[in-house]
């Protein structure tokens, strides 16, 4: 897609995406700090017509034209994924609910600087919202792009008519009692689904208020067909704090649970 006049012949073609510019971005700023973050709202544009004519009397319409916002993050972590999930989840919460919880689902249209492993469509409410993933090392090769990457990028529009819809944020009482964090490493078939573990971790116990992904591993340790997956849990309760030994009674629920559910164990390494 190409305007009629450009300033130069590097801005000669209409953006498809935003998420070049930023990882461009890091890549120019990467000698300069261990950790790069960047976002943008512009629009984007597609080879479908829009509803804008080119001229009044004209048939012809303009190319379709979106508005969007979109992420980057950069640093030496190695749960960069994780992390922009949860950029995400805290952007929902604040614009439309705070108990917002998106599902990130396999990306089947991947763009081509995406990594495979770790790419995910955002779906919320039925809608789909945009995508997250980690830039390839393949394309990061490409460009001489030294640092993890990872990248969010959502349709803006959409995300201002839901938080138009949603009315005023209701925000709930700060906990008056401090949450317990544990992780959990468990082994499962390469077919289960993040959001279906996700959702046992929930239903198996009431005093789990958080369950994350932080790190996800297939491998030589592993046998074919096998995937791990490790979460951070957070465990609360409104009217006390929790002992430990309280605890570690409802992660065995939620363990007992995830085999039963998904034939899960623990991970031993």
């Amino acid at each position: 897609l190409g305007p009629n006049c450009a300033v130069s012949e590097v801005l000669s073609l209409l953006r498809r995406s935003l998420a070049p510019g930023l990882i461009a971005n890091i890549r120019n700023n990467q000698a300069k700090s261990d950790r790069l973050g960047f976002f943008e709202i512009g629009s984007v544009f597609s080879a479908t017509p829009g509803a804008v004519k080119k001229e009044k009397a004209g048939d012809e319409f303009l190319p379709y034209q979106e508005t969007r916002l979109a992420v980057a993050i950069s640093d030496s972590s190695s749960d960069l994924f994780s992390q922009i999930k949860g950029v995400i989840v805290s952007l929902l919460q604040a614009a439309i609910n705070p108990e917002a919880e998106p599902q990130f689902l396999a990306l089947d249209d991947l763009p081509a600087w995406t990594d495979a492993k770790e790419a995910a469509k955002i779906l919320f409410r039925g809608h789909d919202l945009g995508l997250i993933a980690m830039v390839s090392t393949e394309a990061a090769d490409n460009i001489n792009l030294k640092k993890a990457t990872a990248i969010a990028e959502i349709n803006f529009d959409l995300l201002a008519r839901l938080a138009i819809a949603a009315g005023p944020v209701r925000w709930r009482e700060a906990p008056k009692y401090p949450a317990v964090r544990r992780d959990i490493a468990i082994v499962v078939a390469d077919k289960v689904l993040y959001n279906d573990l996700k959702k046992e971790i929930v239903l198996a116990s009431p005093l789990v208020v958080s369950a994350e992904l932080f790190d996800t591993y297939s491998g030589d340790k592993l046998s074919s067909g096998e995937k791990s997956l490790a979460f951070h849990l957070e465990y609360r309760s409104d009217d006390r704090t929790l002992t430990a030994s309280e605890v570690e009674e409802e992660e065995k629920k939620v363990l007992d649970r995830l085999q039963e559910k998904h034939a899960a164990r623990l991970r031993e390494f």
